[in-house]
């Protein structure tokens, strides 16, 4: 939404970024009259259409793509904007002769999520998982689980829930569902269940799963433990829609990773970066070390960011985070401000202290000093939280020009990689 004053807006005018922002801040502040129409356009115009509606803490961009790729959609007609006149623009875009669509809905507050029910109108809900990322906006995971179940309440007696069977906060929603619930995960009680899973480097995973007593066998390029969540929920909801399953799978293998969500760039001399800096709550840092510690690499290393809403004391989570470094990284590099407690659980776990690097908030600090440790084979993973837009570093090691040296930025319309200001500072 606009927050500027005129006199903001007036210096906003003078920059490329600043104009995207302030063109994302309108069409947001529009929302009122965009939801009155999509409201309208959902209840009268594309009634008959079946929406699947994604919600949830994490994983929900990739798991709706792997959705709308299991229900043979163009990923052309997806948004990774969740929020707001996005959400709106994502009903109106649903032409009056389909007859299924793919939704994400993110929330940032109590009672958001009440707009969206009603202007979507869901008959499909997949909920990926309950964490910790909306801590000081939602409270506790009661709190944040409660929120998010809105939009299964939403759900008619045809409807269904296909939910996360192994996360408790998710399987909670059974109870607040008036449709059909279908569970997918790890857990035997799954009606959805995966079996196996293994890295396939640098190629992808091969995945298994059960479906109604039948083994199905999938390649993915998506990457770790995660990340098989996505596939499974496409799976389920595909089985709801009544879609080939054999078909769904061939489809399925072509999906790349998201944006900045462990997408792997191959570099010269078969070095490789695991770009993953859109997210960095606690749980999403130690899937991503999951994932590296199962790579088969002679050396690993990292460039790592601060937590983003690390719940309770930050002192030892971040501690906890940097005794998991030891042992699995060659070299370290930090940026942000919390070097001191990464370097204390690591060496207290014993990394030697000339293995990391503190860049403190200069991403170009950071670029140089991984620049100057990288051989032939290794693996690079860039972890760190959006705003602090440390896939920069990825894009320097990459070719490109690295002129903008901003500490923070929150301007959500466009990535690093397509930004102006990117090698024109």
């Amino acid at each position: 939404m606009i927050r500027y004053s005129l006199s903001d807006m007036l210096w906003m005018m003078r920059s490329p970024l600043g104009r995207i922002q302030l063109k994302e801040g309108l069409f947001q502040f529009l929302f009122p009259f965009f939801r009155f129409f999509a409201t309208y356009y959902r209840r009268f115009w594309v009634s008959g259409c079946r929406i699947t509606t994604i919600v949830g803490s994490f994983g929900k961009t990739t798991t709706t793509r792997a959705i709308a790729v299991a229900l043979d959609i163009r990923l052309k007609q997806i948004t990774e904007r969740n929020s707001l006149s996005h959400v709106a623009r994502s009903v109106l875009r649903i032409s009056r002769s389909s007859n299924r669509a793919v939704i994400e809905v993110g929330i940032e507050k109590k009672g958001e999520m009440q707009n969206y029910t009603r202007l979507v109108r869901p008959d499909v809900v997949v909920v990926t998982s309950i964490g910790s990322e909306h801590n000081r906006s939602l409270g506790d995971l009661p709190g944040t689980r409660h929120e998010k179940a809105d939009m299964v309440r939403a759900l008619s007696a045809e409807g269904w829930a296909v939910l996360n069977g192994d996360d408790p906060n998710v399987t909670w929603m059974k109870t607040q569902c008036n449709g059909n619930v279908l569970f997918y995960g790890f857990a035997p009680s799954n009606d959805v269940r995966i079996l196996e899973h293994r890295i396939d480097w640098p190629r992808g995973m091969r995945v298994r799963i059960s479906l109604n007593g039948k083994d199905y066998f999938i390649r993915t390029r998506l990457w770790g433990e995660h990340m098989v969540y996505p596939i499974a929920a496409a799976v389920a909801t595909a089985s709801i829609y009544n879609m080939d399953i054999e078909q769904v799978i061939d489809r399925l293998a072509t999906l790349e990773p998201t944006q900045e969500r462990l997408a792997v760039q191959k570099l010269e001399n078969e070095i490789y970066l695991l770009r993953d800096a859109f997210k960095s709550s606690p749980e999403t840092i130690h899937r991503a070390l999951d994932l590296v510690e199962k790579i088969p690499a002679k050396r690993k290393m990292i460039v790592l960011g601060e937590i983003s809403e690390p719940p309770g004391s930050q002192g030892p989570i971040y501690r906890r985070v940097g005794e998991r470094l030891a042992g699995l990284f060659e070299y370290v590099v930090i940026i942000g401000s919390n070097f001191q407690r990464y370097s204390t659980g690591a060496v207290h776990a014993g990394m030697k202290k000339e293995q990391l690097y503190n860049a403190g908030r200069s991403i170009k600090l950071a670029l140089r000093a991984i620049q100057a440790k990288l051989e032939p084979g290794d693996v690079v993973l860039i972890k760190g939280r959006y705003a602090q837009r440390i896939d920069r570093v990825a894009l320097g090691l990459m070719g490109r020009q690295i002129k903008c040296i901003r500490q923070y930025c929150d301007v959500r319309a466009l990535h690093c990689e397509t930004c102006p200001m990117l090698e024109n500072g």
